[in-house]
């Protein structure tokens, strides 16, 4: 279903929605991007950064910085 309606996979899916759940964070200073990266579901820190930039075209720092 996600497939043919999205035109993604699974695990493509849930990092866009788990990265627009860390956008939504990443707004508020109070949280540094290593406790969003957490939050969002991600397991490591890393990942939340390689897919926060290939989703976003930014670091999730640069972001915040940004839009925070």
């Amino acid at each position: 279903m996600i497939n043919e309606h999205f035109k993604m996979n699974f695990f493509e899916f849930t990092n866009c929605y788990r990265i627009e759940d860390a956008k939504r964070k990443l707004v508020h200073k109070d949280y540094s991007p290593f406790t969003i990266a957490a939050a969002s579901g991600f397991r490591s820190t890393s990942t939340f950064y390689k897919i926060f930039g290939e989703l976003v075209g930014m670091s999730p720092t640069t972001y915040q910085k940004q839009f925070g």
